[in-house]
Order: C-alpha cells, then structure tokens, then sequence
C-alpha cells in the first residue's frame, strides 16, 4: 500500500503533464479511485474485533445466571406442588448452562422464560418477580444478538483480506500495462 500511496503522491505532483494526456489521466484517476478502495478495505480489514467476543461472554454469562435462577424457582414451584413434569421441563443447573452451545442455551432460556410466563404470579411466593421475568426476557434478546457476532466478524475480515488482495491485483496490473505503457 505504501508503494501506491508513493505512486499517486508522484501523479499529484505532476499532474500538469499528466493531464495533458487523456488517456493516461483516465489511467491515473482509476488507479487512484483503487487506491481508495483499497484504503477502506484495509480499515474494514482490521477493525478492532475483540471486544466482540468479551461482549458475548459478558451476555452469556448474564443469560445463564438468569436463567439459573428463574429454572431454580419454577423447580420449587414444581417440587412444592409435586408436579414432577414442570420440574423437569426446567432441570437446569448453572454449570450445565454454561457447558452448552449458543443455540442450546437459548432455546434452553427461552423454555424457562415461557414456563414462567405460563406460571405468572403463581411465582411470586418462591421470589421469581416480573423485574427477574423481565431480566430474563432481555438477557435471551441480548444474547440471541451478540451470539453469531464472533463467527460474522471473523467472515467479515476474511472477506476484506479476499477483497484487499484483488485490488491489490488489479491495482498493479493497471501500473504496468496502462500507466507505464502510456508514459514511454
């Protein structure tokens, strides 16, 4: 790239014979508008990408940590009204939570949100108020957001770098068989 930038710093500075053939100042204006492109795909190429991951973890954490919670009242809920089927439509344990893939935990969370839904205030004596339900809903919502972003950033910049190296072709195909061609 620094190459280039040093080529097109060379046509600004002689411009004025440049412009004097057309056909090589179409030349130099293309390649300039290359470099362009290849400015924004290289910015596109290494934006900062870790805080993805970071914001992820901090949202499955939150995510399992409400959705323990929530599974732990509707549990007792269950136990107390031996109603043995709701207790193990929810039968998760935080550190089962937390072993579990993206799309496993979500539609895991969002089984406990719907049954507490279902229970509604039946909840309330066992502690599960509509702020927690509310936490819950939020945190699924959040997560179901941040969870492919990993994969997507990682898709992005491979596909920058793809795209960085066909300008970079076709930026110095254009130096040698054009620009040089129209200069001698």
């Amino acid at each position: 790239l620094s190459m280039f930038r040093t080529v097109e710093a060379f046509f600004q500075k002689n411009m004025a014979s440049i412009s004097g053939i057309p056909r090589l100042l179409n030349n130099v204006q293309l390649f300039s508008s290359l470099v362009a492109k290849i400015d924004l795909e290289a910015q596109r190429q290494v934006l900062i990408r870790t805080g993805i991951a970071k914001d992820k973890q901090k949202s499955r954490e939150r995510l399992v940590k409400f959705t323990s919670l929530v599974s732990d009242v509707i549990q007792a809920y269950g136990e107390e009204t031996e109603t043995q089927e709701l207790y193990d439509s929810v039968a998760y344990c935080a550190s089962s939570l937390q072993r579990m893939r993206d799309s496993d935990l979500i539609e895991a969370a969002t089984i406990v949100s719907e049954k507490a839904n279902e229970l509604g205030a039946l909840l309330d004596p066992y502690g599960c108020s509509a702020a927690l339900l509310s936490d819950l809903a939020a945190a699924v919502a959040d997560f179901e957001t941040r969870a492919p972003s990993p994969a997507l950033a990682y898709t992005e910049r491979a596909a920058a770098t793809s795209e960085l190296s066909l300008l970079f072709k076709e930026a110095t195909i254009l130096l040698k068989r054009k620009i040089d061609n129209n200069m001698s």
